[in-house]
């Protein structure tokens, strides 16, 4: 869909939405305001291949130590009912060759989760490329969120976490 198509459908939208319709001379800058935030940040992961947003690989030439990075931000949409989740990855690995600068890390998680995609798809994913890139010996990704759609509708309740884990390798006997 073009932005033009995506302005003029959220001119719709605001315009239907209960309550006081926006002001004519304010619906066109709050249509585009609305479709940048969508085409280009919310959903701005879409056309980004997850293993060149991780970069390419450095090769080891010291002992392979575990390797861990947490408190990592994001935020996906939910496609269900096109609602944030908001939250914190976690990606640990044991290297076998190869590793992947920190930055890189930071790219992959907002590559895929700045999509309209499950939780658990996003975690996957995550732990799809880092094995197809890094071929570590193991794995875990843990995506911990808010699921606005459980906090600001339905069951309405504020702090509830969503924890999705995925482990391949070794760690999976744990």
């Amino acid at each position: 869909m073009s932005k033009e198509s995506l302005i003029a459908a959220f001119s719709a939208l605001l315009n239907e939405l209960p309550g006081q319709p926006p002001k004519e001379e304010d619906l066109l800058p709050w249509a585009k305001r609305l479709t940048e935030a969508w085409s280009d940040e919310l959903l701005g992961g879409e056309n980004i291949d997850p293993a060149q947003a991780l970069g390419s690989p450095m090769e080891l030439t010291t002992r392979r130590q575990a390797i861990s990075m947490s408190g990592i931000r994001f935020s996906l949409v939910c496609p269900h009912h096109l609602t944030l989740a908001i939250g914190e990855a976690s990606v640990s690995y044991q290297p076998r060759h190869h590793v992947a600068g920190p930055s890189g890390l930071v790219r992959l998680i907002d590559a895929i989760t700045r999509r309209r995609i499950l939780q658990e798809e996003a975690a996957e994913l995550i732990a799809d490329t880092l094995e197809q890139v890094l071929q570590p010996q193991h794995l875990e990704i843990t995506l911990s969120t808010e699921q606005t759609c459980v906090s600001c509708r339905g069951v309405r309740r504020q702090g509830t976490e969503f924890v999705t884990t995925v482990r391949r390798g070794l760690s999976d006997a744990t």
